[in-house]
């Protein structure tokens, strides 16, 4: 939306709550950075769901990246402590509107930009954010709900008739008939030979990079003193093997773990960050204590692996992949072209079947821009969306990781219930009242705001 849609808004008033909303929309997922692991993660309660400190340190590095950096720290916390309950806030409002979206659906937002492909991809990239599954997907729920109410409070403003607002909400909150058709590309005769794979692998090297990561042996201490009292000992000592560290570690009332950093979730990761450092080498001496919410650790480099480039026959598999299913595309977008009269689900049925492995039958909410599958797909979603059309092939095909589909979509059967919903909603109720009642409303353990903060933030 941004700036073209700013401009559209009237109201004064409505200004005002589009420059909070805007504020706190969900940047994107390149800002994520690691954060520090620990054993007993420490939590609030928001109208009594457990909100745990992983989960708002993803809010606080996402505040951190729209600031100049003059702010205090504590500024930046209070900030993202109330940008959390506002999108906790409207996520709830949105629900209860009867919006919903499955775990599953909401990590197909960031499947294809971090490059997960499978569930240990998925367990991978959670390791190098530092967050826990639960409290990642809570963030990514709470952050897409909050950019469908921005989309929910411009159209209030540029309805003009609130009719067509209440016709608006009808029909997103409805459901669009789907059909998805896989191709069987074994009914293609593509060819991908070396010198393509070469080629691709040479002008897209990039994608290839395995960034520098680091070995840490970390030892974890309840206080300063036995911490202190451990690195005295073994400042200089050069262990040999992991089990000599976790040994000398438990003597001392400790206990010993190994993490693998890449380089950029580690360089913005106040625990590992200095680690980083040109003059951070591999072994290096063992670091004196610092201190890490309730526990004190004393950190070893143990291992760095230098940024390399994946070789051709690591990754030639994978690049054939590519190359056959976008081969197969291109074949498909001229069927497309050429079945430009394809108005039901039979004629569709009819036209793909052949070329097919299966074709099922889905329904999806018309708000959707996530698809079991089909991963992120806003260009889809919109066309789901476009109340003006029905029973229609979408324009192009879909390529997932290899797969190639084909969606037809199909009738579009608006929500009445929203509708009669609505008419209980004035516009000036929405855009005033909406945020703040919400925000009043939850109940949050412990009541005092400064104390819930210094809980998420390990000052206490």
């Amino acid at each position: 939306m941004g700036i073209s849609v700013f401009k559209t808004i009237r109201s004064p008033i409505a200004k005002a709550i589009y420059l909070i909303l805007a504020a706190a929309f969900f940047i994107g997922f390149g800002i994520l950075s690691s954060i520090s692991p620990q054993n007993g993660i420490k939590s609030i309660k928001i109208d009594g769901k457990k909100v745990f400190q992983d989960e708002f340190f993803l809010m606080l590095k996402e505040v951190e990246g729209t600031r100049e950096g003059f702010e205090s720290p504590e500024f930046l916390q209070r900030q993202a402590f109330e940008l959390m309950l506002a999108r906790k806030s409207i996520g709830q409002e949105v629900e209860n509107w009867g919006f919903s979206v499955n775990a599953e659906d909401i990590i197909g937002l960031i499947g294809n930009n971090a490059g997960i492909r499978t569930r240990r991809d998925y367990l991978n990239f959670l390791r190098q954010t530092g967050a826990t599954e639960r409290s990642f997907e809570n963030y990514l729920k709470d952050s897409y709900f909050f950019s469908k109410f921005q989309d929910i409070i411009v159209r209030i403003e540029t309805a003009g008739d609130f009719r067509d607002f209440q016709d608006f909400i009808s029909n997103i909150a409805g459901i669009r008939t789907l059909k998805i058709a896989e191709i069987d590309r074994s009914k293609f005769r593509v060819r991908v030979d070396q010198k393509e794979i070469e080629r691709y692998y040479i002008v897209n090297r990039s994608e290839f990079k395995i960034g520098e990561k680091r070995e840490f042996w970390i030892a974890k201490f309840p206080s300063e003193s036995t911490a202190q009292s451990f690195f005295s000992k073994y400042s200089q000592t050069k262990f040999g093997t992991f089990e000599e560290f976790e040994a000398k570690t438990n003597e001392e009332g400790g206990e010993a773990t190994s993490v693998i950093l890449g380089k950029e979730a580690g360089t913005s990761n106040v625990a590992f960050a200095p680690f980083f450092s040109e003059k951070a080498t591999e072994g290096s001496p063992i670091a004196p204590p610092i201190n890490i919410g309730n526990e004190w650790w004393i950190v070893k480099i143990n291992k760095i692996f230098p940024e390399k480039f994946a070789e051709l026959k690591e990754v030639e598999g994978l690049i054939r992949e590519r190359l056959i299913g976008k081969k197969v595309g291109d074949e498909i977008k001229k069927m497309l072209e050429q079945n430009t009269g394809i108005t039901s689900e039979e004629a569709f049925e009819k036209a793909f079947q052949k070329y097919s492995v299966e074709i099922r039958n889905d329904s999806y909410p018309a708000y959707l821009d996530i698809f079991p599958g089909l991963e992120y797909q806003p260009e889809l979603g919109l066309a789901i969306s476009d109340t003006k059309r029905e029973n229609f092939v979408f324009e192009k095909p879909i390529e997932v990781k290899g797969r190639v589909f084909v969606v037809f979509v199909g009738k579009l059967f608006p929500s009445p219930e929203k509708s009669t919903d609505f008419v209980y909603y004035d516009v000036e109720r929405v855009i005033k009242g909406l945020i703040a009642k919400k925000m009043a409303d939850l109940k949050i353990e412990p009541s005092s705001r400064k104390e819930a903060i210094e809980i998420l933030t390990g000052a206490k």
